[in-house]
C-alpha cells in the first residue's frame, strides 16, 4: 500500500486488503500505546532476567541485565533496534504484563477503526492469531508519524545514549548507540540510495521479519513533489529486495 501521507489517500495497492502477519511492525502499535499510557518518560525501568528470558528468539540489540533504561530510551530502541527487552519493558511498565498490554494494543485498533487487525504479543513473533494488512499498517504508521517524538525516531540514523546500571552500589553509566534498521541494515548495507530515481527521498521507517511474514518494512518518504507519502510492503524474499521494493513503489 502507497499513501499520501497527509490525506492517507491509496496512490497504489495490491493485495492491500487481505491478512498478512506483519512481524515486528507490530512495534508500531507497541510505540503508541506505551507512548499514550506511560505517564513520564523520564522514568527508569530496569531490564531483568524475566524480560532476557522470554522471547529468546526476539530481536535484540545486546542491552544487559540490570541496565537501568528511560520510558524515552526504550521507545527509540524499540522503533531502531526493533529491541524485544525494550518492548516487553514497555508492556510490563505501563501495564502490568504483556497480555494486559495487548489488550490496550487490540483496543486502539478498534478505536482507529482497524477492523482487520488483531495483536497476541508486543513483539510481532509468530502466532495465526497475530495478523493485519498493509493498509490498516498504513494508518498505523502514519498515527505514529503525527507523534512529534514517533517521526523524530523513525527518522534517526543514529541514537547516542546513556544507559545507567549499579557497580558495585554505584550508580554509573555507559554508552550506547541505536541505528535505524530501515535506514542501515535494509537500505545503506545493501548498497542502496535513500534517493530514488524520481527523486523521492527515503526518510526512514520500520522493519519486521518473521520466517512466516518474511521481510516486512514501512516507510515514510519526501517526493518530488514535496509531499510526504508512506508504503507498507510485505513478504519480500530478502532485506535488500524489500528496499529495492520500497524504491520502485516511490
Amino acid at each position: 500500500m502507497v499513501c499520501d501521507l497527509e490525506t492517507l489517500t491509496a496512490v497504489a495497492g495490491l493485495r492491500a486488503t487481505e491478512r498478512m502477519y506483519p512481524a515486528s511492525l507490530t512495534k508500531l502499535m507497541t510505540f503508541i500505546v506505551a507512548y499514550e499510557t506511560a505517564p513520564d518518560l523520564t522514568v527508569l525501568i530496569e531490564i531483568t532476567k524475566e524480560l532476557k528470558n522470554q522471547y529468546p528468539e526476539g530481536s535484540r540489540k545486546g542491552i544487559d541485565v540490570g541496565d537501568l533504561m528511560s520510558v524515552e530510551q526504550m521507545l527509540y530502541a524499540l522503533l531502531l533496534e526493533s529491541d524485544t527487552d525494550a518492548a516487553l519493558g514497555l508492556a510490563f511498565h505501563v501495564a502490568g504484563s504483556e497480555a494486559a498490554f495487548v489488550e490496550l494494543m487490540n483496543r486502539k485498533a478498534e478505536e482507529m477503526g482497524l477492523e482487520s487487525t488483531h495483536f497476541v504479543n508486543v513483539t510481532g513473533l509468530h502466532d495465526d492469531k497475530h495478523y493485519s494488512t498493509a493498509a490498516d499498517m498504513a494508518v498505523i504508521l502514519s498515527y505514529v508519524l503525527g507523534i512529534e517524538l514517533g517521526r523524530t525516531i523513525l527518522t534517526t540514523e543514529t541514537f547516542v545514549t546513556y544507559l545507567k546500571y549499579y557497580k558495585n552500589g554505584v550508580l554509573t553509566d555507559y554508552r550506547m548507540t541505536f541505528y535505524n534498521t530501515t535506514l542501515r541494515n535494509r537500505f545503506a548495507n545493501n548498497g542502496i540510495s535513500t534517493e530514488t530515481p524520481a527523486g523521492a527521498l527515503v526518510l526512514g521507517g520500520k522493519t519486521g521479519f518473521t520466517d512466516e511474514a518474511a521481510y516486512c518494512l514501512a516507510t515514510v518518504a519526501r517526493g518530488a513533489d514535496g509531499r510526504e507519502y508512506i508504503a507498507i510492503t510485505g513478504h519480500a524474499s530478502s532485506d535488500e529486495n524489500s528496499a529495492r521494493d520500497a524504491v520502485k513503489l516511490y
